[in-house]
Parts: structure tokens; sequence; C-alpha cells
């Protein structure tokens, strides 16, 4: 039972980050004209829509014959797939030239449009951190943040951290718990900037650790070899997908208490945006690039040639998570 509560709540979680990071994005556009669409919460297929008339600015519901039928009017829909959430604009291509599309806005504005998502997403972070460290943050990172002159310390018998010892042994210890009152905001944007560095961190780390072990794994040498071969296994081990984030994290995180699955959200979140920053075409940042490189070649980014990029970008990010998540259920057995 505590296993599918835990899926459940983790999947409410990752769908309200991921649909907030769209909201990022709506706000964004909407405010540097570029015309929304749809705006949805879940994937498709749609589950309910309502469509806001131009002329009278209200509501009303997207009947479902309509749905085929182009809407003059912004589309708000509920989809059944709880996976995340989308902000489709009017003319996504960077070569569409039509007044109030995506692409007929200026670099400056793509870019505030493209960096929203992973603004939103630090944002919502440091709001939960700050909040935690008002109410009850719990000690996670080894020299985690904190005003001392602000901070107090205690240890709670409720929450407890469950480790192993030197002979494989559970250890069930109390988990420190630091309370801050004025400090709480400065406490909030510090963890974030902390987890941010920490990530990054982990991210270029996984990276060597990749090139590098397929790098030895050519080597005449066996040691070399079998370093490679762990060097690859240790990403294997220390990387999670979808899988292992909703039913592992969440359940071990959602039974240990609420202070530490907002925790846990904060992180997922400030990982959201580190992803999404990375010059990955599929991603936010890879968009970004992609768009400045042309511009800086004077060159126009065809959408032919946008699609096709894109689209294996996509391929490989999907062929990763395949990876991932085959990893993921092998650790379950």
């Amino acid at each position: 039972m505590d296993i599918f509560v835990g899926v459940i709540v983790g999947l409410f979680v990752l769908m309200l980050l991921v649909t907030l990071h769209e909201l990022g994005h709506f706000v964004a556009a909407r405010r540097n004209g570029v015309r929304v669409l749809e705006f949805g919460i879940g994937f498709p297929p749609r589950a309910i829509a309502w469509v806001k008339d131009p002329k009278t600015k209200k509501w009303k519901r997207f009947k479902k014959k309509d749905w085929g039928k182009p809407q003059e009017g912004l589309i708000f829909s509920l989809n059944w797939l709880p996976i995340g959430g989308f902000c489709q604009m009017d003319g996504e291509s960077a070569f569409d030239e039509r007044k109030g599309t995506f692409g007929a806005a200026s670099f400056w504005a793509k870019t505030k449009i493209l960096f929203a998502g992973v603004a939103m997403n630090w944002l919502v972070a440091f709001l939960i951190l700050t909040v935690l460290a008002w109410t009850g943050m719990p000690e996670f990172l080894p020299g985690q943040f904190s005003v001392e002159s602000d901070t107090r310390v205690e240890e709670s018998t409720e929450i407890v951290v469950v480790t192993t010892d030197d002979e494989g042994n559970e250890v069930r210890t109390p988990q420190k718990i630091r309370y801050s009152t004025w400090s709480a905001p400065i406490v909030g944007a510090g963890i974030t900037l902390q987890i941010t560095g920490q990530t990054f961190q982990g991210l270029g780390e996984l990276l060597w650790n990749l090139i590098s072990g397929v790098g030895r794994l050519f080597s005449f040498d066996a040691s070399v070899r079998e370093s490679g071969q762990e060097a690859i296994s240790s990403v294997g081990e220390s990387v999670s997908g979808p899988v292992g984030i909703v039913g592992v994290l969440f359940p071990t995180f959602t039974s240990a208490g609420p202070s530490n699955l907002a925790y846990l959200a904060a992180i997922i979140s400030i990982s959201l945006a580190c992803m999404n920053v990375l010059p990955i075409p599929a991603l936010d940042g890879g968009r970004w690039f992609l768009i400045g490189l042309y511009k800086l070649r004077r060159k126009k980014l065809t959408k032919e040639i946008e699609e096709k990029i894109v689209a294996r970008a996509f391929v490989v990010l999907l062929a990763l998570m395949l990876i991932v998540t085959v990893l993921d259920i092998t650790r379950f057995f």
C-alpha cells in the first residue's frame, strides 16, 4: 500500500512540476506577443477541454465534435496521460514569420520564452526550500547551507534515516532538522544554488565516466578495459529514470514524511531546470543554442533543418530513457 500511495504521489508531483515548467513558457509567450494555441495538463488524448472566446474573453466548453477544427481562442485541456503538461505556441518553428508566432518573435523574446520554464522550476524549488527552512529543513547534504546565527537544530524521532554499517546491518538514526526564521529565504536560495551546483557536477561526472569508460574498452590492456567497464557500470547505477523515481524514490520519501517529500520535489524541480539548460536540441537550451548558432552565422534556420535536428536528438533522448528505464526495472529483481 505504501508503494502504491508513493507511486500516485510521485506521478502527481512530476506532473505538477512539468506543468509549472510549461506555465513559465505560457506566461513568457503571452507577455511577448506570441499566441498560445493550447495549454494542457497531462498528455493527450484529451479528456475534457475549454476554449476562450477571443471577442467576449469568456470560457466555454470545447465540444468533442469540434476538437479537430482550428480555433481562434486559447484552448485549455485536461488530458488522460498524467505525465506532464504542454504549451503549444503558434508557429513554433524558428523559420515561421507570421505575426504573433514564435518564429516571428525577436531573438531576445525567444530567449525569454525558452528559458522561462527553467526559471519557473528554479523558482518553485526556491519557494519549497524557503518554506522548509521556516517549518523544518531535513538535512541531506554534507555541509548543507545554513545561516548559523539563525539556525536551531533538532533531531526528529519520527523521521528516521535508514543506513547500513560496515557489516551490512541496517541502522536507523534520527534525522537532523534545521529551523530558520528571518534567514529562511537566504537558506532557500543557498540550498537551491548548492543543489544546482551538485547537479551540474554530477552530470559532468556521468558524462566523463561514460566517455572515458567507452574509450578504455578499446584498450589492449585487460586491466584498462576492466576499469572502463566499471566506469560504465557506475553510470548505470547512479542514473535513475521515471520508473526509479516514481517506483522507488517517491514511495521512500513519502513514507518518511511531508518535509522529506517536499525536499525531493525541490531536487527534482532543480534537476528539470538543469537538464533543460543543456545544449541538447530536443530541450529548451538546445533549441536556444540552435537558433542562436544560425543567427550568428547569419543563415536562416529552415523548418526542415530544425525539425530534422530536433527529431534526431529526440530519438537519442528516447533511446537513453529506454536504457535507463530497463536498468531501473532490473533493479527491482
